[in-house]
């Protein structure tokens, strides 16, 4: 595949996640719960099976527990994927300083992303979100540099081997 083309499907991955950011936040606070449902109900389901005898407030407790965890572990992986596909974008481009453009422009899209989310029914902005969302992209850049580099090392390899 040519260098134009993987910049254009780059650049498609880039647009498609950050739609589906804005897409996320565009749900009202009441769909995004519903939406977190779907993987939480059916683990606390299995714990009060598990153990019927927990008192309920413990089950309400990991209920909300485990809510806050799905809801922030997707913000970090959205994020994670952001800074991935960006990363790789800035690589296929010689992006000077892609690093560093890539975790600044994913930061600055979270920021974006929580100010969007004052407009939607039972959302809020939060400093902390920003915060994971930019450890997410910080990862998602890492993970990218660390791909890049022990790819090129396996194809150095492999053609040192040719030789």
């Amino acid at each position: 595949m040519g260098r134009t083309w993987v910049r254009v499907l780059l650049w498609i991955c880039v647009t498609l996640n950050a739609a589906l950011i804005f897409a996320f936040s565009c749900q009202s606070g009441e769909k995004s719960m519903d939406a977190s449902d779907q993987m939480v109900l059916p683990l606390v389901e299995w714990v009060y099976h598990a153990r019927p005898d927990m008192p309920r407030k413990t089950l309400e407790g990991l209920y909300w527990t485990l809510q806050t965890v799905v809801r922030k572990g997707a913000h970090f992986l959205e994020y994670a994927l952001l800074g991935f596909l960006t990363l790789l974008l800035g690589e296929s481009c010689s992006w000077r300083g892609r690093g560093w453009i890539a975790w600044g422009g994913g930061t600055l899209y979270a920021v974006t992303d929580e100010v969007h989310q004052l407009f939607s029914d039972g959302r809020s902005a939060q400093a902390t979100d920003v915060l994971l969302d930019s450890a997410g992209v910080l990862a998602g850049v890492l993970a990218a540099m660390l791909t890049l580099s022990l790819t090129r090392r396996l194809i150095g390899s492999e053609h040192k081997r040719r030789k």
